[in-house]
């Protein structure tokens, strides 16, 4: 009789939902060895099924089973906590990957600026190279036309007065030069009267002989020495006004090709007509080849009338 008010409990759920699953928490087998908690329970005439957590599936029978812990079973609770972690990692990856997101694109950005920045520093380059070739040009056309004549190259750098100064002492060590000559052609032809045609008188068998050569020599050695030596003196004054000449117009030459100049002001004035007779231009053109790159010069010399 005992017995069976046990099993009463059971035989009412059986009859209320014969295969339906039941919840439970702890089911204990006679041995008291083996216990299976948190399972779900299928209870039929002769012998239960118990299925896992894990879903895992097995059969008792009710001899074995001692006793029965009917609980909710926590699988939905464990599943919803599970649900809940898995939406966390979801929220936490979602969350990293914005991050991440905004971190390639930062980077981008960061690359792209320096990207402009190697732009910049590249034009910056570019645009001094370009000016140094240019500055290179505009002083070999410069030095070109102090070459034709000292203090051009000057003015058409746009220094006026540099211009002027070689200019100016261009034209005062030509006229020195001309003087200097005037003076060494008086001095020489001096010398030459008065002591190379006496002394190829006094030497000669021809004409008349009043003195003898030795003493014709002993009286006029002072006057003569004197007028060597003016022709002397004449001669370096002669060649130190060449000399100056040279040396004017090598300093023009050399101050128009080294001489720092302004581009933007002269490539800005590069259409004026000049009142010179004659323009220098020295371009070099670049050539372009498939596996190679030279440079090949145009000299062109102009003149305007």
């Amino acid at each position: 009789m005992t017995y069976f008010l046990k099993l009463l409990p059971l035989a009412f759920l059986i009859f209320l939902s014969p295969l339906a699953f039941l919840s439970a928490d702890t089911v204990i087998l006679k041995d008291n060895s083996t216990t299976y908690e948190n399972v779900k329970t299928l209870i039929q005439k002769s012998q239960i099924t118990v299925t896992t957590k894990e879903g895992k599936t097995f059969t008792l029978t009710k001899s074995q089973i001692r006793k029965i812990k009917f609980d909710p079973v926590k699988w939905k609770n464990e599943k919803s906590a599970s649900n809940e972690e898995l939406l966390r990692v979801m929220q936490e990856s979602l969350a990293y990957s914005e991050l991440l997101q905004d971190e390639i694109n930062q980077t981008k950005e960061e690359i792209e600026t320096m990207r402009d920045e190697v732009r910049k520093i590249a034009g910056v380059a570019e645009e001094a190279n370009e000016n140094a070739r240019r500055s290179l040009q505009l002083h070999w056309k410069s030095a070109g036309k102090s070459l034709l004549f000292p203090g051009w190259g000057q003015y058409s750098n746009h220094s006026e007065i540099k211009a002027s100064v070689f200019l100016g002492l261009f034209i005062f060590s030509n006229i020195t030069a001309y003087y200097t000559f005037g003076n060494y052609v008086q001095a020489k032809d001096r010398y030459q009267s008065d002591y190379i045609i006496p002394y190829v008188l006094a030497s000669s068998n021809y004409g008349l002989n009043l003195y003898p050569m030795d003493r014709y020599i002993f009286i006029n050695s002072r006057y003569f020495e004197g007028s060597r030596g003016n022709l002397r003196k004449q001669s370096n004054f002669h060649q130190s006004a060449l000399s100056g000449i040279g040396v004017i117009w090598m300093l023009s030459i050399l101050d128009a090709l080294f001489s720092s100049s302004n581009i933007n002001n002269i490539e800005s004035t590069n259409e004026i007509s000049y009142k010179w007779k004659f323009d220098f231009s020295f371009e070099p053109s670049i050539y372009n080849a498939i596996d190679k790159k030279e440079e090949i010069y145009n000299f062109t010399m102009s003149s305007r009338f």
